[in-house]
């Protein structure tokens, strides 16, 4: 049957008809096809589609993406070259001998076993209850608490299997002194793996762990006990936060994984935060992995990642900060090499699955997860030595202002005192925008000045703007609007007077940067260096557009050269 013509216009009743129509006559050529296959392969004594059968009856067989999978000890692994030497040996006992045959009628067994009943959707891991084993599937009835072990089938269609395995009967005393012993509630330790297991059996609570602490603080032993001793290394995959959001071919190896550990993040910036959003979330992704067809995929591996610092992070809301469970290590311990090896032994984690199974039942009747308060702040203060700044240093205090230069001055001192990492002016007036400053220039002490407005200093008395403002023009300039400071850029570019400020020494070629930052030893004039041509634009305006007029001239002219001003 031809299909219609792209260009009409049908009823969904009518559009319904034309497809059936039209998946019916495809069925009926791959059949007549099919058909006249086999009768070729018959008439040369093997019956490759037969055999194709024969080997898919067994069970132990699935297509899915052009892939063929393989059952093998409990679970499905993508075949790597066994089902050729399957077919081959079937082949050559039924009589064909010669090589160059047996290779073209092994393709033609392995395109049939393909393309004969693939499987369109993501075949594995479906069931709401079952979980494989060392030793068995383990069904749980999640509402009571009891389980049940029974044997390994490819029915389950399981592709990972924990390295634990199943005793009722094993000791749990000893696992309770080591979770104790780590300084943290023991019920949110053994929520991570419990979690694990619930996200593997389809429930999502859209969250993420951050274990923090010092050097020797517990939390990599803690994590290789999760992920090597209890789930094992080949159910665990180990991708930084950062690739996982930036590599995007990284997210196939989340497939079939229960935790993605990873130990020791770097502190630089992260972004694409919508990505991690979607991982945690429950939604489907698209998977690509190189050289096959991409596919869609729901991510069922918890996220468990560790650090000294926190990393900073770009464009977080509540979203993202709602995703996340810190758990502070804050113990020390002496090192052992032997530790793991002496204690984590097959009872100690037979034990350890008990005390999660009965944590995935708590949470079961409780609907929810224990979660941690104050992430966003410690998260922030930890990361950005200007949060830190603001959180210690400054309070609210309606109408006062800051003097920009002194307070990034005073920033500065802080952190050379702190021994902190000191951020650029501009990162400074973007984290007080968002606490709620506003830009201001009002007159303190008879002098225009550059400020902020909204704060005060802790433990020193707020500075307030000159009560009376004589001159109309300072008062607009204290309102300008933000279109309007744009128009005054704009007409920036034909200021001649800004060529009066040159001193008798010519600044070098290139030794200006336009994002130079202000530190204690030298502070440079911190009312100018590092200010954006926008800055300093408002800082001229400020004083009626006579660049005679600025303090500092010399200083001025430096930093409105370096941001890309005219000479």
């Amino acid at each position: 049957m031809t299909p219609p013509p792209s260009d009409l216009i049908f009823t969904d009743e009518e559009q319904a008809r034309i497809a059936a129509g039209c998946e019916a006559a495809r069925k009926k050529e791959v059949e007549r096809v099919t058909a006249e296959k086999v009768a070729d392969e018959k008439r040369e004594g093997v019956d490759y589609y037969g055999i194709a059968q024969e080997l898919l009856r067994n069970g132990d067989l699935l297509s899915f993406n052009g892939a063929v999978f393989r059952y093998r000890d409990g679970i499905f692994r993508e075949d790597k070259g066994q089902l050729e030497s399957q077919i081959q040996t079937v082949l050559q006992y039924r009589g064909m001998g010669a090589k160059e045959k047996v290779t073209t009628a092994t393709a033609q067994v392995k395109h049939y076993i393909l393309f004969d009943s693939p499987n369109l959707e993501y075949p594995f891991n479906q069931s709401p209850n079952a979980i494989p084993l060392e030793n068995g599937v383990l069904l749980l009835d999640l509402e009571t608490g009891t389980a049940s072990l029974v044997n390994h089938s490819s029915e389950y269609r399981f592709n990972y299997k924990i390295r634990a395995k199943y005793d009722p009967a094993a000791k749990t005393g000893a696992v309770i002194e080591y979770l104790n012993s780590l300084g943290v509630d023991k019920d949110l330790l053994l929520q991570i793996p419990a979690h694990s297991l619930l996200s593997m059996l389809g429930r999502v609570y859209k969250r993420a762990y951050f274990l923090k602490g010092d050097r020797d603080s517990g939390k990599s032993t803690f994590i290789r006990l999760v992920t090597h001793c209890l789930f094992g290394p080949g159910t665990c995959s180990n991708i930084s936060l950062h690739d996982l959001l930036f590599d995007r071919f990284r997210l196939a190896d989340l497939d079939g994984k229960i935790v993605n550990a990873y130990a020791d993040l770097a502190d630089s910036k992260i972004g694409n935060i919508g990505l991690f959003k979607a991982l945690t979330g429950g939604d489907a992704v698209t998977v690509e992995r190189k050289h096959k067809d991409p596919y869609s995929m729901v991510n069922r591996a918890v996220f468990l990642f560790s650090a000294n610092r926190y990393p900073k992070i770009k464009g977080g809301d509540d979203a993202w900060w709602s995703r996340w469970i810190a758990v502070n290590f804050e113990r020390s311990f002496t090192r052992d090499p032997d530790y793991d090896t002496r204690l984590f032994t097959d009872e100690f984690i037979s034990g350890f699955l008990l005390l999660i199974i009965e944590r995935m039942t708590a949470i079961i009747k409780s609907k929810d997860l224990i979660t941690t308060t104050n992430v966003e702040r410690d998260w922030l203060s930890d990361a950005s030595s200007g949060y830190a700044f603001i959180r210690d240093c400054l309070e609210r205090c309606k109408g006062a202002v800051l003097v920009k230069r002194d307070l990034y001055a005073s920033y500065v001192e802080y952190c050379h005192d702190a021994e902190f990492e000191v951020e650029s002016q501009k990162d400074i007036t973007e984290l007080l925008k968002q606490a709620g400053a506003i830009d201001a220039y009002p007159k303190i002490n008879g002098r225009q000045e550059h400020c902020y407005q909204g704060f005060k200093l802790k433990n020193l008395s707020p500075i307030f703007p000159d009560a009376v403002r004589k001159d109309a023009d300072n008062q607009h300039t204290l309102h300008i609007s933000p279109g309007e400071r744009r128009e005054k850029v704009s007409d920036m570019q034909d200021i001649q007077g800004i060529s009066n400020l040159k001193g008798s020494t010519e600044e070098k070629e290139g030794t200006g940067t336009r994002n130079e930052k202000v530190n204690g030893s030298n502070p440079a004039y911190p009312a100018y260096t590092g200010k954006t041509r926008e800055e300093l634009t408002d800082v001229l305006l400020s004083y009626g557009n006579n660049p005679a007029k600025v303090p500092d001239a010399e200083a001025f002219r430096t930093a409105w050269q370096a941001a890309g001003g005219p000479r």
